[in-house]
């Protein structure tokens, strides 16, 4: 009895140690059959784009990562539920019209690039969030509408958002912070829109109107330590009150700032090297 009950063990530990090595091996092509990796987040590839269909929608809370690239002709990922972490993996996300779209609060969106495609401009967004507390994070976005589209409460760090249509980031509600990312080549660099904004540690540049836009009365805003530099129209434009210091600007062309509220905290270098 002893001997047959080894032997089944043995025989148990066989099967799970071939099964497991099984779906390591799948992991590393483009199956979708094993959904998650050694630490449980989800997986997502190509594949299984390609078998739920576009988009990839995620309905549950949680860690979910790119172990692929991801291409469409149309959104590729809709987010759906509240608290997600999309860890993109190095990977990017290709597509013609929008990249992500969230509409659940708490989403966080890291670590790869979202690139629109055409001749022009991708048709969407590269990132739009519909809900408050979105987070985006060393994320590389270019070449759509606008680049990163939020509604209330945003937030983006380490990120490069560049060549895109309309705004490269933009938040209508709630508090925008913006810090330590190049923000380049858009129509307008970042505009913000809700109660305050933080803009901090950026470089801001290249815009073919204004480097920044503080376009509702109500903002409370702070621009500081940025190099806002080459913009078509103002460094800043503000409607609302803005404390603008320790940046440095040079070369806009309708001057470093314009607008009804903004106020000088000092230490700017500004157009000609001067102090302001």
């Amino acid at each position: 009895m002893h001997k047959q009950l080894n032997s089944l063990f043995a025989n148990r530990r066989r099967t799970e140690a071939i099964g497991k090595l099984a779906c390591a091996a799948l992991l590393t092509t483009t199956t979708a059959l094993c959904a998650s990796d050694p630490d449980g987040v989800t997986l997502i590839n190509q594949a299984s784009l390609l078998a739920a269909g576009t988009p990839y929608t995620i309905t549950q809370a949680g860690s979910y990562r790119l172990s692929s690239n991801l291409g469409a002709n149309s959104i590729v990922i809709s987010i759906q539920a509240a608290n997600v972490t999309l860890d993109l993996n190095g990977f990017s996300i290709l597509t013609t019209a929008s990249g992500i779209i969230s509409n659940g609060p708490g989403t966080a969106i890291l670590n790869g690039f979202v690139t629109g495609l055409g001749a022009g401009k991708a048709m969407g967004n590269g990132l739009t969030f519909y809900q408050p507390t979105a987070r985006v994070d060393h994320v590389t976005v270019s070449n759509f509408s606008t680049g990163i589209a939020g509604t209330s409460d945003l937030t983006v760090s380490n990120s490069t958002v560049s060549a895109n249509g309309n705004w490269g980031i933009d938040c209508d509600g709630g508090s925008l912070v913006v810090s330590n990312s190049i923000v380049s080549g858009n129509y307008t660099g970042i505009g913000a829109g809700g109660t305050a904004a933080l803009l901090t540690g950026n470089t801001i540049a290249g815009s073919t109107l204004h480097g920044v836009n503080i376009h509702a009365t109500g903002t409370g805003a702070t621009v500081t330590n940025n190099t806002i530099l080459g913009n078509g129209g103002a460094g800043v434009a503000t409607a609302g009150i803005t404390g603008i210091g320790s940046n440095t600007f040079a070369g806009n062309r309708s001057g470093d700032w314009i607008g009804v509220g903004p106020v000088s905290m000092k230490n700017n270098v500004c157009g000609g090297g001067t102090v302001c």
